[in-house]
């Protein structure tokens, strides 16, 4: 999977959503009640960044508001779409098929979660939308200065420290500065997602300064955890 707000070191555009690699023809279904307010292709008009980006998408507006905002939901490179500009959609219900039309290295589903508009600027990290597998969880973090400024670019590290297996990406990175926008009420700058359940360690290095905090990962959970930096490497 590739995670939003990544650029996968460098190698590819800010990310706005989630990749998740499927094979042709999987089923996509709906993951909240609502209604679609489009269905189509993107070659008319730029849904992401420029046209025939996304391909063949789905854009649904949900039934539930966030902090009285609208919030939408777009599948992208959709191979096939099942439903039409105003059907209402159940969750579970399919309503296309995984693919790799627009820009796409091969068949994923691209998931992405827009809160107060349904334009690219304003999406949020769906990771804290999707509901995850049992015995799995999440944590969302801050690195902050001490005058609460965000801290873009740093690259941590998520390790068992209960002897459990790790996980399948043990890396992320703090949001760059600009589209990335962090929750409401999170207030984010990094996510590990897909977490079994357990003790970890998250650790990075500022300034020659090694910070690091144990948290635990619970069933269904989201976990809060920040850290307080010094620019300057002294603290």
């Amino acid at each position: 999977m590739y995670p939003y707000a990544s650029t996968g070191r460098g190698q590819y555009r800010l990310h706005a959503g989630i990749d998740i690699q499927n094979p042709l023809g999987t089923p996509a279904l709906a993951v909240a009640d609502g209604t679609v307010v489009y269905a189509g292709d993107d070659k008319t008009f730029a849904w992401g960044d420029g046209k025939d980006f996304y391909g063949n998408l789905i854009v649904v507006e949900l039934d539930h508001r966030y902090y009285d905002q609208a919030v939408y939901y777009l599948f992208g490179h959709l191979s096939e779409i099942l439903v039409t500009q105003g059907d209402r959609v159940k969750v579970g219900q399919v309503v296309g098929s995984v693919g790799s039309t627009g820009i796409a290295l091969g068949p994923h589903l691209h998931v992405e979660v827009r809160v107060g508009g349904d334009s690219y600027a304003d999406t949020r990290n769906p990771e804290l939308w999707l509901k995850p597998f049992p015995g799995y969880g999440s944590i969302a973090g801050r690195v902050v200065t001490a005058d609460g400024c965000a801290v873009a670019g740093l690259l941590l590290r998520l390790d068992r420290v209960d002897g459990g297996k790790n996980r399948w990406w043990p890396e992320a990175n703090t949001y760059l500065a600009g589209m990335p926008n962090s929750d409401e009420e999170w207030g984010e700058n990094f996510l590990f997602a897909d977490a079994p359940v357990g003790q970890y360690k998250i650790s990075f290095t500022l300034g020659g300064q090694v910070y690091e905090k144990v948290v635990s990962v619970k069933d269904g959970e989201t976990s809060a955890v920040s850290f307080e930096v010094d620019m300057g490497g002294t603290r």
